[in-house]
């Protein structure tokens, strides 16, 4: 799909070297980087980073002007928190979010063509890509990523890190596509990613969630965290450790 190149190398899975993300911490104080990249690098630092299962969630969608990670432009990000309860997630309303992202070199029938977003309201609405990006990494920092099909977000958002700040996205990330297969697999292999049964609008009709704004980074954002609790709730009744299904870019 064109998202490999910007998979980090092994380095960074699993275990992230803390030499390298000195090095990148140290470049991003001498090339005076923006102090929310400074915060997030410095987030990565700790001797003893927070772990996984007591980090809250950013459930994060984009919108993209197609689905190949090498020309796709970012239209829009919706995010919001999910904080940990006393055994399950609760969403956090009033930090949801969206922003639209100017860039005039963007055609309206991209734009348009699936999330009906046109170019007035990316001028009216829309942040410069160099504004937005600070405040995604101010809510990020100390988060774990959830998505659906979030090898496609994560990778969109790292192909911004890396050509404005030349850093990686640091966050663990939680896939609610890969965890719906998890749950009903039958034997060793799992099913198709395409497999349109788990696609958003099939997985919210069948463990009966809300759909609002579908198509728009909130509402689908909103969509996804909905579905990831009923998803939590599911691994934990069948025993399942959400955070084996944890994953680094």
């Amino acid at each position: 799909m064109g998202f490999e190149k910007y998979i980090l190398p092994q380095y960074f899975k699993k275990r992230l070297r803390k030499k390298s993300i000195k090095t990148l911490y140290k470049n991003a104080i001498d090339t005076k980087q923006p102090k929310e990249v400074v915060a997030y690098l410095e987030s990565y630092l700790s001797a003893q980073p927070l772990p996984v299962q007591e980090s809250n969630y950013l459930v994060l969608d984009t919108e993209t002007t197609g689905l190949d990670i090498r020309n796709a432009q970012l239209l829009s990000v919706g995010f919001l928190e999910i904080t940990k309860g006393e055994k399950y997630g609760i969403v956090l309303l009033k930090s949801a979010k969206e922003y639209f992202i100017k860039n005039l070199s963007i055609e309206e029938k991209d734009a348009i063509a699936i999330h009906g977003i046109r170019n007035t309201d990316l001028k009216s609405k829309g942040d410069h890509i160099e504004k937005v990006l600070p405040k995604l990494l101010l809510v990020l920092k100390g988060k774990t990523l959830v998505a659906h099909h979030a090898r496609f977000d994560a990778a969109i958002l790292q192909k911004y890190l890396s050509q404005h700040y030349g850093i990686p996205l640091l966050n663990p990330i939680i896939d609610t596509a890969y965890i719906a297969r998890k749950l009903d697999r039958k034997g060793l292999e799992l099913p198709p990613l395409s497999d349109d049964k788990y696609k958003l609008d099939a997985l919210c009709t069948a463990y009966n969630v809300e759909q609002t704004n579908r198509h728009t980074a909130l509402g689908d954002a909103y969509a996804t965290a909905l579905l990831f609790l009923k998803l939590e709730k599911a691994l934990i009744e069948r025993k399942i450790n959400l955070y084996e299904q944890t994953f680094y870019l």
